[in-house]
This record gives C-alpha cells, structure tokens and sequence, in this order.
C-alpha cells in the first residue's frame, strides 16, 4: 500500500503456495530470494567453492553429474547420456556430500555450474520459456553482457544475483 509498506492479507501465503503448485516457474519474490540465498551462502557455496565445482547435475531423470579437478563422473540411464563414467569413492563421497548440502538448504537446485565468471545455482522448475538461477559473482562483479534479449538480473545482495535467461 503506497506510503504505508506492505500489506499482507489473511490466507495470502496460502494463497501464494497454491499458486506455486499450479504455476511453477515463475519468477520468486524478493523476500523468498533473500532466504533461498542466505541458505545457499551459509550451506552450499562454501562446499562448491572447497570442490572447486565445474559442474553437478541431480535431474529428475536421476541423472547424476559431477565434474571437478577431481574427475569428470557420471552414471544414471539412457536418457542421461551414453558417456557414462562411474564414480569412484571420493566422488560418489564428494556428490552426496554436495547433494545432502543442496537438501538441507531448501532450495530447489537442479544444478550448479560455472560460467562467465559466476557459479550458477540452476533452479528447478518448469518453464519452456525461461531459466532461473541464482549466481554469485565474487568480487562484486558486474553480470555479463546479456546473450539473449530476455536475460534479466536482480541483484539480490552483495555478490547474489537472480538471473532469468532463455531457456534452450
């Protein structure tokens, strides 16, 4: 409400919830990004970071992926691909580690990946149209140029960012 800050209505968070069951894949609101990358900041960023992740991969299909210095592994069936390389014990030890961190954090993470200078928390969702993740620029770099049109950041504090891109 213009002049008096934010009004909550009775049953709106409900109502909100409801939504999100219905429509997934739309855009979070400030005060759900804020958690999701409090939670991301203290739970999983600093496991990324000690891994020196590539990438990690837990996609519906049970694919799992997980790429870093350590070895590039990957295993799950036919959908996944056929370049399947099994996970040693360190690496199954190093996924379900980085996994139980995504868990515990809440955050509907689908797959963490390093690119243009970030490393990218791929939210899971169900657009055909678009791609959101959350992605930490260290340094307080800026986003790099747009490669698509509808790209979109948010800052949502310090080095976190919500980026919208296309989805390919």
């Amino acid at each position: 409400m213009p002049g008096h800050g934010e009004v909550s209505l009775p049953g709106s968070g409900a109502i909100a919830g409801l939504v999100e069951r219905i429509a997934p894949g739309r855009p979070l609101g400030d005060a759900k990004r804020l958690a999701d990358v409090d939670r991301l900041d203290r739970q999983v960023l600093p496991l990324a970071q000690q891994l020196d992740l590539y990438f990690y991969l837990h996609s519906p299909q049970d694919c799992r992926v997980l790429e870093y210095p350590h070895g590039n592994y990957r295993d799950g069936d036919a959908v996944c691909g056929d370049d399947v390389a099994p996970f040693d014990a360190r690496a199954a030890t190093d996924y379900a580690d980085l996994a139980a961190a995504i868990e515990r954090s809440g955050v509907d993470v689908e797959r963490v990946f390093r690119d243009r200078g970030g490393l990218y928390f791929q939210l899971e969702d169900f657009s055909l149209q678009y791609n959101y993740q959350y992605v930490y620029l260290p340094d307080g770099a800026a986003p790099p140029p747009n490669r698509f049109a509808v790209e979109e950041w948010t800052n949502v504090r310090g080095d976190w960012w919500f980026h919208r891109d296309h989805d390919d």
